[in-house]
């Protein structure tokens, strides 16, 4: 999203790059040290530019945040229809869905805690806007589940809009924990996950006996 917003304002690349800059720093900030603890001031120290500086590359410390946020979305939702799209079976659809959000939050960890705990801080109207990113990336993994369930390759009992809460709950803790060059890859936990929740999500014998709803 920001990509296509900086090619339509022919930035030239170096300025691009600076702007990269600002986003990391900003959202490495934001995270340690929560949105309203860290001002522009903090961003321009850390990048060793004059404070006044800062606002050559941003309109304002809200808007960064937003734009921080779509970011993260872009990047999920955008790899999301891609697995939606594809002709791959329901379960492999489940298990590419479950290394998405996994890798995903390892590898972007400090703009999966914006997400986890800074909407509160934007505006109403980003809000809304990061509110219909949520609302339409959960949508999304919980018709793959229910889909799962109508082709009897998911336990039909469970709830899944449930399902997929726990699902995302379970990789949004990643975003507590992990930190890079630990025991696992971020490639490890998602395959870990997916097992874990693939065995879990199976439909017992006495479901497979039962007519699919």
């Amino acid at each position: 999203m920001q990509q296509e917003r900086e090619q339509r304002a022919g930035a030239p690349r170096g300025r691009r790059r600076r702007r990269d800059e600002v986003l990391q720093v900003a959202a490495e900030l934001f995270a340690e040290k929560g949105f309203e603890g860290t001002s522009t001031t903090d961003i321009a120290d850390a990048l060793g530019i004059k404070g006044g500086s800062i606002y050559y590359y941003i309109e304002s410390k809200e808007a960064l945040l937003f734009e921080l946020m779509e970011d993260i979305y872009g990047l999920l939702l955008g790899a999301l229809r891609e697995i939606l799209e594809s002709d791959a079976e329901t379960l492999d659809k489940l298990a590419r869905l479950i290394d998405l959000h996994v890798v995903g939050m390892a590898e972007h960890r400090h703009r999966g805690a914006l997400i986890l705990n800074e909407t509160r801080s934007l505006s109403a109207e980003h809000r809304a806007v990061v509110d219909r990113y949520a609302t339409a990336y959960e949508d999304g993994l919980a018709g793959v589940i229910a889909q799962g369930q109508r082709e009897g390759v998911i336990d039909p009992e469970l709830d899944a809009k449930l399902v997929t809460k726990a699902l995302l709950g379970a990789g949004n803790w990643i975003n507590r924990w992990y930190r890079e060059g630990g025991t696992w890859s971020p490639g490890d936990l998602a395959s870990q996950y997916a097992r874990i929740f693939l065995a879990g999500l199976a439909p017992t014998e006495l479901d497979r006996l039962r007519p699919i709803r």
